[in-house]
């Protein structure tokens, strides 16, 4: 039996970035292309995120509510964040980020990342 619209297809483990003190939401997860438990394999996808100024923790607190995001991080560079989603097989990467990611307030540019394989 699948998850739930609702529920999280995976479990957590808090912890802190300690770089700039930002919660982190570490994600126990089923590698990508496998399947656990009667569910379906799962696809990866990191969005980094350009953020409008000053309001990087306002949108990683946003953020981390998303039922498909295991992990938000603050980076360093062009970017302001990187966020971890798994995503079912079969949903569209593209309607996600536009519609669910996208529309966020304080989001000012992103760029997606689609992972093919997890090693070690």
């Amino acid at each position: 039996m699948g998850a739930q619209p609702s529920e999280r297809p995976f479990s957590f483990r808090p912890s802190m970035d300690c770089s700039l003190g930002l919660p982190v939401r570490r994600a126990i997860m089923p590698r990508t292309g496998s399947t656990v438990a009667g569910r379906s394999a799962m696809q990866t996808i990191f969005i980094s995120i350009k953020c409008e100024r000053g309001k990087a923790y306002e949108v990683a607190d946003e953020l981390v509510d998303l039922p498909e995001v295991s992990e938000v991080h603050s980076t360093s560079g062009q970017y302001d964040l990187l966020v971890k989603c798994y995503l079912p097989d079969g949903q569209d990467i593209g309607h996600f980020v536009t519609e669910r990611v996208q529309t966020q307030p304080d989001i000012a540019d992103t760029f997606t990342t689609i992972a093919f394989k997890a090693f070690g």
